[in-house]
């Protein structure tokens, strides 16, 4: 519904010195807040290269989950307004600079057995070479 918005801003931030995880803002592809058990799903690709499940974590309000975990929390609340943390560990590291993102959400929606929805969006952002 919003494909255009999961991407928040246009800058990606280190996670660490080696630039080998990064992380940037992205929010729901919804008009209503949701509970984070209902994302089933983020693929994410950097610079043609698809990172694995196991490589993607999100913060959600001050915590950090697998994707995994993700899919367990049910009492928390992903208010529609907020851009969460989505941590990425990249096979190789990143060079600071421009870098191709494509993000392809998967998010049940509570209104019926069938509701989903996939959002894809696609940006280009600024890797900043230091913690800002």
């Amino acid at each position: 519904m919003f494909d255009e918005s999961v991407i928040h801003g246009d800058l990606i931030y280190r996670d660490d010195d080696q630039l080998s995880s990064v992380r940037f803002k992205i929010r729901l592809p919804w008009y209503r807040s949701l509970t984070a058990s209902c994302i089933e799903g983020i693929d994410i690709t950097i610079g043609g290269a698809e990172v694995s499940r196991k490589d993607v974590a999100l913060t959600l309000y001050g915590l950090t989950h697998s994707l995994d975990e993700v899919a367990g929390l049910s009492d928390v609340l992903w208010f529609v307004r907020d851009a969460v943390d989505v941590h990425v560990r990249t096979p190789t590291p990143l060079k600071p600079g421009p870098q191709d993102v494509k993000v392809v959400m998967r998010v049940r929606i509570p209104y019926g057995p069938d509701f989903n929805e996939i959002a894809i969006c696609q940006k280009r952002l600024t890797l900043v070479g230091s913690d800002y």
